[in-house]
């Protein structure tokens, strides 16, 4: 995946830049996207590769919705950092649109990853949650081309389950 100079998020434009050693508090950080000044920094720490760098940005810029679509998968555990505003000081909840980014850390097996692409990249899913997994994928047959026949939509790998199908011909 080539990492964009910019990215646009629920209408705003944020630049990309990278930064050395980049820390967030005072600790080191792979990436950190700053609201106010509408930019994504990432990493530019050689060690950290353009992989984790791909990984990261796509970290950055989740919608909060997606990530609820996302977290629906029972056999997944998702990490999503809080909207609650006892808990964080940084925007209102109650005034934050459902397209803000939020971060998110997600832990599964092969065999959820499986499912996961399965449903999600079915065209019946929501496109901004389709274009995430896509990129998942695209990620994971990088590093994992035993992957590559697997991580398809339902129809393809076993036909389709839907009450209501796409009607999408193969």
């Amino acid at each position: 995946m080539k990492i964009p100079e910019s990215v646009r998020i629920g209408g705003v434009e944020y630049a990309i830049s990278y930064v050395e050693n980049l820390q967030y508090g005072n600790q080191l950080a792979y990436g950190y996207i700053d609201y106010d000044n509408c930019k994504i920094e990432l990493s530019a720490t050689d060690s950290i590769g353009h992989q984790k760098r791909c990984q990261t940005l796509l970290h950055e810029i989740l919608p909060y919705w997606v990530s609820v679509h996302l977290c629906r998968h029972t056999h997944a555990q998702p990490y999503v950092k809080t909207q609650r505003n006892d808990r964080q000081h940084e925007y209102d909840r109650n005034a934050t649109r459902q397209d803000e980014s939020v971060l998110m850390i997600w832990d599964m097996n092969a065999e959820e990853l499986l499912a996961i692409a399965n449903k999600r990249l079915c065209f019946l899913a929501a496109e901004e949650t389709r274009k995430v997994v896509e990129n998942m994928r695209l990620l994971v047959n990088e590093k994992c081309p035993e992957f590559k026949d697997y991580l398809v939509p339902m129809c393809e790998y076993a036909g389709c389950h839907e009450m209501k199908p796409c009607g999408r011909k193969l």
